[in-house]
């Protein structure tokens, strides 16, 4: 069966998204900046793919501001989050509780797990983002499900290359697709159409 027409728009974004990517960037130091400002207490992060905005120096930042950090793992089609002890992300020789899931990133396989409704703000992984909030993901809906009863305090950051910060309207959405209240790059901490009203609440 052929795909729907949205499904080959969307098709057609990952592929062009994908082309942007520029392997071997860090999220700005904003990003971590701007949780610790915030006060935030636990986040959900993810350790990246090769081709994805590393976000690793991001969560040893926090981690050793005494943020907790969670890290997603794939279950029944969907996402829990699992409290991670690491003391720095980056540091490869003490993955050993984690495997790659069927996507290919790395997740831990055992560990407390936590109610994605439990952090303050969630990272996400994205292929690209727009303006609006709009985020592209790889096309599993992971993500989406797992967040889809989530409450508008949780404060969901994407995080993508510049080159995959788009003008509003530019990433084509579903009915079922979550939005982002803000986008991390390498260079720039960017608070979306969706996020204006959310990011400016007093907590």
């Amino acid at each position: 069966m052929g795909q729907s027409g949205d499904g080959q728009t969307k098709a057609a974004s990952r592929r062009r998204a994908a082309a942007l990517a520029q392997p071997g960037r860090i999220a700005t130091p904003d990003l971590a900046a701007w949780l610790l400002a915030r006060k935030v207490n636990r986040i959900a992060g993810f350790l990246p793919l090769a081709s994805e905005v590393d976000v690793r120096p991001t969560l040893t930042t926090l981690a050793r501001a005494g943020v907790h950090i969670a890290l997603p793992r794939m279950r029944d089609n969907t996402l829990d989050f699992v409290i991670s002890d690491l003391p720095d992300f980056s540091d490869t020789a003490r993955l050993t509780h984690f495997r790659k899931s069927e996507l290919g990133t790395l997740e831990p396989h055992r560990g407390n797990t936590i109610s994605s409704n439990d952090c303050d703000a969630i990272l996400l992984p994205a292929l690209a983002c727009d303006y609006s909030g709009s985020r592209l993901g790889r096309g599993g809906g992971y993500y989406d499900r797992a967040l889809a009863q989530l409450p508008d305090e949780v404060i969901l950051i994407a995080v993508v290359h510049d080159s995959q910060l788009w003008a509003a309207g530019e990433v084509p959405v579903q009915n079922h697709d979550v939005r982002v209240h803000a986008v991390a790059t390498p260079t720039a901490l960017v608070f979306t159409e969706h996020g204006e009203g959310v990011i400016n609440r007093e907590r």
